[in-house]
């Protein structure tokens, strides 16, 4: 069995990758597609450069958003118990 190789992008493609989703008003799906990208890389090259134009990590975004869903969670008591992931 052989192992896949990983595609790496530079960072000007991705710049400009998320710059024809941005520009566009398209989905980051349909300009993926359209790349040849998995839908799901093109939609973290965006949230990651918002992020970073707005000063913030992709990972600590994640994590406020880990904890709002918590808090929403909690102030439904009637609802069955929230996922942690």
């Amino acid at each position: 069995m052989t192992k896949r190789q990983r595609r790496s992008y530079s960072d000007e493609y991705k710049r400009q990758a998320v710059d024809l989703v941005l520009s566009s008003g398209r989905s980051a799906k349909s300009v993926s597609k359209e790349l040849g990208l998995d839908g799901s890389v093109l939609s973290r090259w965006v949230a990651e450069q918002g992020t970073a134009r707005a000063g913030g990590s992709a990972k600590r975004r994640r994590s406020r958003q880990g904890r709002l869903a918590s808090a929403a969670c909690a102030r439904r008591p009637d609802a069955a118990p929230c996922s942690p992931y």
